[in-house]
């Protein structure tokens, strides 16, 4: 579901920037391909699905249970996790109208 989620998203964003591409700020057009090009968004959402696999054994009865993908060999920054965030509310900032 989160997977399908991303993709969809991702095709979103991708379409929307090639349409208004001559409209928007390069700023905007920046941050959003920071976003699709991000190690949070490729490695870990795109592929969510290989995490829950590999805690099922590829058995979709087997009771998954909840994990922590940040550990203290990887922290949240390492991971790409508090620059995803970080550019998310960029992106929202600049997307905002002028007061």
């Amino acid at each position: 579901m989160l997977e399908d989620s991303v993709c969809d998203g991702s095709a979103e964003m991708t379409t929307a920037l090639q349409i208004f591409v001559t409209y928007l700020s390069a700023d905007v057009i920046d941050t959003a391909t920071k976003i699709l090009e991000s190690e949070f968004v490729k490695m870990h959402l795109f592929h969510l699905h290989d995490l829950v696999d590999a805690n099922t054994h590829i058995d979709p009865n087997r009771v998954v249970p909840m994990f922590m993908f940040f550990t203290k060999e990887k922290s949240m920054d390492e991971r790409g996790y508090r620059e995803f965030w970080n550019l998310c509310i960029k992106l929202e900032d600049l997307c905002q109208p002028p007061s």
